[in-house]
Parts: structure tokens; sequence; C-alpha cells
């Protein structure tokens, strides 16, 4: 059995990949759910505050987890509120939006960002919109 993210990690990325699990992961503070239920890996993040915050500080576990899942050639939607923000893995393709706001490996969803933003977060990107628009 495995102790750590590191661990698990790199002992799925010596062989072939077969998921079938549901595993919670702390990081910095922030818990990832990996679920595998119908063969599909799915990563849900709690928040999108906590996801923002494993992106900032957990560089090198999402650089190790995305090289394992395309190792596998697995390719796994992340999840916030609901909404998928992101892909990591093998079927990932990184846009600008990638580069800018993430690790330029995982392919970032600005729909799915809106979706899982708060309400009022929403609706204060929306009235700036409208008055650039003015």
């Amino acid at each position: 059995m495995f102790r750590t993210v590191d661990q698990l990690l790199t002992g799925v990325a010596s062989g072939p990949v077969e998921m079938a699990a549901n595993l919670l992961v702390s990081l910095d503070g922030a818990t990832l759910q990996l679920t595998s239920i119908t063969g599909q890996v799915e990563i849900v993040v709690e928040s999108l505050r906590a996801a923002v915050r494993i992106v900032r500080t957990e560089g090198e576990t999402l650089r190790k987890l995305d090289e394992t899942l395309a190792a596998g050639g697995i390719t796994a939607p992340v999840y916030v509120a609901g909404a998928r923000i992101a892909m990591l893995g093998a079927n990932a393709e990184p846009g600008w939006l990638s580069k800018r706001l993430a690790d330029g490996r995982t392919e970032v969803d600005g729909w799915g960002l809106m979706k899982a933003m708060p309400r009022r977060l929403r609706q204060h990107v929306r009235q700036v919109r409208v008055r650039r628009a003015a």
C-alpha cells in the first residue's frame, strides 16, 4: 500500500494503469477525490478556491499526476461544484488559458470556471463586462 501521494504516483507510473478506486487525497489543506467506478477517472475538488490553491502550491504533484495519467492513456476531468474546470492526462489539450492560469499542461475550461465561481463573483464579472462594453 502507498503511504504518500508521491509513492502512489511513482507506483502507478511504473506499470499499466487500471483505475478502480475511490481515493481521497489532501493537498495543501484541500481535499481531492479521485474516483473511477465506470473506468473513467474523475477528480473532484471541494471548491474553486481549493483548486486555485492546489495549482499554486502543488505544481510538482500535479505534474506527476498528469504524467502518470498520460502514461496510462487516461484522461481525467476535474470538477468543482459539478462543473468541469479542467482536464489532466492523455487527451488534455492545453490552450492559452492553461498557460495564463495553470501549469501549461492542464487543459483549463473557461466556461467551467465561470460555472464553478460563487454566484456573487459571477455577477461581479458580468457587471464588469457590461461596463467595458458601454
